[in-house]
């Protein structure tokens, strides 16, 4: 129990540091590193090294991830991302119990190289309201086109996603599963 609030303890502490990285309207992940207290310039910051379809360990990335629901949650989800390997490069069937999407998936690897951001590319987020005021209401004026691609952290057998923000910026990527962090397991026994 106590190993559960710490990893989702850290998890919130890594989310929250990628939510506040994120500097453009596609939303991509910044790669950031702090060292004796000083911000260091971006041409120091490690670049994520880009994965391509030859070079990849398919033994890592490839298999099908569900779902992880915890016995006392009272809102399970259903949710299924598989990852294949071929020639082209990878893609992702992703399955809820309201829709069942495929695409390309991005991958690359963190600048610590002890995992792999990922992108499913094509999906569209449910809700974007963008930074929000001391109020609690949109800063934008107009309405925001919703972003596409939903981003993660492939780490450890595992795909873990931020779902929804937070009070300084509001919105919801996967209207399927009403959990803010969303964990899927690999299924050892699936892999390619």
């Amino acid at each position: 129990m106590l190993i559960t609030k710490v990893f989702y303890t850290i998890l919130f502490v890594f989310f929250t540091l990628i939510l506040f990285s994120c500097t453009n309207n596609n939303h991509k992940l910044i790669s950031s590193s702090i060292k004796d207290s000083t911000i260091k310039s971006s041409s120091d910051l490690p670049i994520p090294k880009q994965i391509s379809p030859s070079s990849g360990p398919a033994d890592e990335i490839a298999g099908t991830y569900n779902i992880v629901n915890e016995p006392v949650e009272t809102d399970k989800c259903s949710m299924t991302i598989t990852i294949s390997k071929d020639a082209k490069g990878y893609t992702y069937t992703f399955t809820s119990d309201s829709r069942s999407l495929k695409g390309k998936l991005s991958v690359e690897t963190t600048a610590e190289n002890n995992g792999y951001y990922i992108t499913l590319e094509g999906i569209e987020w449910s809700e974007y309201e963008g930074p929000l005021d001391d109020e609690g209401d949109p800063k934008a004026k107009e309405g925001l086109d919703l972003p596409v691609g939903v981003d993660a952290l492939l780490q450890d057998h595992s795909i873990t996603l931020q779902n929804y923000g937070n009070s300084m910026n509001y919105y919801v990527k996967l209207a399927d599963c009403g959990k803010k962090y969303i964990l899927l397991k690999k299924q050892l026994n699936s892999q390619k």
